[in-house]
């Protein structure tokens, strides 16, 4: 595709694409949200030092990435993280292989639907360019101001 054109998403697919977004953020492995959960009962207490990495790596892709991922960091940390696991009432029962096998196949769906950078815009282009971004999102606006008004 030419660096002057964009894609027009039908709604059913920008809907989609919102789904994908929540559930990668459901999904993240940290504190009280879903992800959370899987890596506790799949790691057990090492599931903080897990949130943590999740939290310092949003603050890098927040800087250098997509700037929501700080927001992102910042939410997560003040409403996730605080509050711990309780404990187990018998910390010595093992997952069977079945929750095991949802825990992992969790895990490969936040992976699959994780983007460093999920939605793009016309500033930072040259950082864009820099990453690998290709995302022509901030462009079409303009081309379809273009077609509108030839010059």
């Amino acid at each position: 595709m030419p660096d002057n054109q964009g894609i027009l998403l039908h709604p059913a697919a920008l809907a989609g694409w919102i789904g994908f977004l929540m559930t990668c953020v459901n999904l993240l492995p940290i504190g009280q949200l879903d992800g959370g959960h899987v890596a506790f009962a799949l790691f057990g207490r090492s599931n903080r030092a897990i949130s943590i990495t999740i939290i310092v790596l949003l603050l890098i892709f927040g800087i250098f990435i997509w700037h929501g991922w700080l927001f992102s960091a910042l939410l997560v940390t003040i409403l996730c993280v605080r509050h711990r696991h309780p404990s187990l009432p018998d910390e010595q029962v093992m997952l069977g292989w079945k929750r095991k096998l949802i825990g992992w196949f969790s895990i490969v769906v936040f992976v699959l639907t994780f983007l460093p950078s999920p939605i793009c815009h016309g500033r930072f282009a040259e950082l864009k360019a820099v990453m690998g971004c290709k995302c022509k999102m901030g462009v079409m606006h303009e081309n379809k101001t273009e077609r509108r008004h030839p010059k």
